[in-house]
């Protein structure tokens, strides 16, 4: 998880700065907004919500 915090972190202000050399900047932060919210909208397919009792990985 590190590893992919320190990549965003990395990796985020330079792919809206390359956002903003083809649209300006609201439009570049509102791309980042709408991708989170895809991906919060979709992460329901991915992970379902639990039903009933939750087991322990010990068994």
């Amino acid at each position: 998880m590190a590893t992919f915090g320190y990549t965003g972190f990395l990796l985020g202000p330079a792919v809206i700065g390359g956002l903003t050399h083809f649209l300006t900047l609201p439009l570049a932060l509102l791309v980042l907004v709408m991708t989170i919210a895809v991906i919060a909208v979709t992460s329901r397919l991915v992970f379902p919500p639990a039903t009933g009792v939750r087991q322990s990985l010990s068994g």
